[in-house]
């Protein structure tokens, strides 16, 4: 009975762990560098690196508001929507916006950003770009997938993940007893170790990010009870939960009243969001007479994906609604699990032991390709239809694990490289991070590539980011000395990147020379035995 439960469980690890292993390994790396997603947001936008990234002071709050409300109302009266955005740990800047009316036809108006320095100036032209939000949306959405189909595909991923891992747990039963005898540079050996030591220390976090990262995406897989429920309608369910959500279409009728004086109605309602830093403040439908004024709280150091929000009239200042104080057990749990995944929490020393775990997972995922890989080398007959499905799973892995990190220094890169004012030049930067994934996977599905090369090249091009960034903008140590640690992160990943690049290529290189030497010694003592078979006397002068 043990025996058929180990091997039906060992079976389940190969084949759910390895089928949609390189699509698991994509969602964990863009993941992964979604802890660093505000990092590269303003990595993204060199323009703003220059007087304006500033922590958040309660004390200069009115002022600020004062201030961007002023620009508002001189530059956007006829916007659909303001917004001004606050310092907070992950945006240290101050922004403020603006939605334009919505074209005939279309579901939103165009957006406008602009940034406010610490003189009080304004910088309204900065570069398109997505920045970390593409390794955010990349990592539930598949980017070019239409509708929702991505977040099916990486629903039915995430599935076979959790019996990886489950049946992982069953397999590896002896972990701790065979980790004082790891070996190192001992082939499969050595590769199943690696497998083993990612997957057992990273566990937990193995465990949690996979089953809420199902949860997150719950009523997509399952929404017939929200449908049974609601009739379909899910603006209903939303206004239930939070009333703050519900949104009114704009009035045809102009207040003769402008919008009230916002840093007044932060400071007379304080003790609503109690000492709460204020995140966000939006404006719908300015200057007409059903204008709103949205306050949100910043809640990003509690363990939660709530934002608490507060209504007000936008002409008298009356309290319309507020997100409810407490909510429901089911509410609540499922707002603490959807916090663990998202880790919006973190500060930013625990976002690096989070990247870490991340980092852990995609060892994971690539040292159990390998391992397959190298496990079936050693089988001395196969059939050509075992040929084949090695050969492509080889190449796929070599495409991918050296791919992925190499296309997203080229997205980096092209950041600084595209022209500023290049028509959809965001989404040219995407298309770029695909060109470079596309252009190696088919270079290594044609046997063009190497361990080495790929390796290499993705280190180099990790090592120009740190560069590109001290020419087109400012190095690191003059990063460090202005504390502009968001630069400063994005940088110093950069060369931890590359240096373990580097050190993988190096591996992959004292690899290839050790199988050229074994291939030569081998070569050797073939010609020899060769030889004396075709001389006998050479064995009797040998003796």
């Amino acid at each position: 009975m043990k025996e058929t439960l180990y091997r039906s469980m060992l079976w389940i690890h190969t084949w759910f762990g390895l089928l949609l292993s390189w699509l698991l390994l994509l969602v964990f790396f863009a993941g992964t560098l979604s802890y660093f997603r505000y990092d590269f947001n303003v990595w993204s936008k060199p323009e703003i690196h220059q007087d304006v990234l500033q922590d958040y002071a309660s004390s200069r709050v009115s002022s600020q508001v004062q201030q961007a409300q002023h620009y508002l109302s001189a530059n956007a009266s006829h916007a659909a929507s303001w917004s001004i955005q606050l310092p907070r740990q992950r945006q240290p800047y101050i922004s403020v916006g603006w939605s334009e009316p919505k074209p005939e036809g279309k579901s939103r108006g165009k957006s406008v950003s602009h940034f406010i320095t610490h003189d009080n100036q304004v910088i309204t032209d900065t570069r398109d770009s997505k920045g970390g939000n593409f390794f955010y949306r990349l990592h539930f959405d598949l980017h070019y997938l239409p509708g929702n189909l991505g977040r099916y595909l990486i629903g039915i991923a995430t599935v076979f993940m959790l019996f990886a891992l489950i049946s992982g747990i069953v397999i590896h039963k002896r972990f701790f007893k065979d980790f004082f005898a790891l070996k190192f540079n001992k082939g499969h050996r050595s590769w199943l170790d690696s497998h083993t030591i990612s997957s057992v220390f990273g566990l937990p976090y193995h465990l949690v990010i996979s089953f809420t990262g199902l949860i997150a995406l719950m009523f997509l897989y399952m929404p017939l009870p929200l449908d049974l429920e609601f009739k379909g309608d899910r603006q209903q369910m939303h206004a239930q939960v939070d009333p703050t959500t519900v949104r009114t279409e704009a009035s045809l009728e102009m207040s003769a009243e402008p919008v009230i004086d916002i840093a007044s109605l932060i400071h007379n309602n304080q003790h609503l969001w109690a000492n709460l830093p204020v995140r966000r403040i939006s404006v719908q439908h300015p200057g007409r007479v059903n204008s709103q004024v949205v306050i949100e709280a910043n809640t990003e150091q509690q363990i939660t994906e709530k934002e608490p929000k507060w209504v007000f009239n936008g002409v008298s200042g009356e309290l319309i609604s507020q997100t409810p104080l407490s909510s429901s057990i089911i509410v609540e749990t499922y707002d603490t699990l959807l916090a663990l995944h998202t880790g919006r929490f973190a500060n930013n020393g625990l976002r690096l032991l989070l990247g870490f775990a991340g980092l852990l997972g995609c060892l994971m995922i690539a040292s159990g390709n390998i391992l397959w890989v190298k496990k079936r080398l050693q089988k001395r007959t196969m059939s050509a239809a075992d040929n084949v499905g090695l050969s492509l799973v080889q190449r796929l892995n070599l495409g991918f694990i050296s791919g992925l990190p190499l296309a997203t220094a080229v997205f980096l890169l092209s950041n600084r490289l595209l022209l500023p004012d290049l028509a959809q030049r965001a989404d040219w930067e995407v298309h770029c991070f695909f060109i470079a994934l596309g252009a190696w996977l088919l270079l290594n599905l044609l046997g063009l590539g190497s361990w080495f090369s790929g390796l290499l090249l993705a280190a180099l091009a990790w090592l120009a980011v740190p560069v590109i960034n001290a020419l087109t903008s400012k190095h690191l140590i003059s990063n460090i000395a202005l504390g502009q640690w968001p630069l400063v992160r994005v940088d110093i990943l950069a060369l931890l990147i590359a240096g373990m690049l580097f050190g993988a290529a190096w591996y992959a290189y004292a690899q290839r020379q050790n199988v050229n030497v074994t291939a030569k010694g081998n070569s050797a003592n073939l010609a020899v035995k060769a030889k004396r078979a075709a001389n006998p006397k050479l064995n009797g002068a040998q003796s």
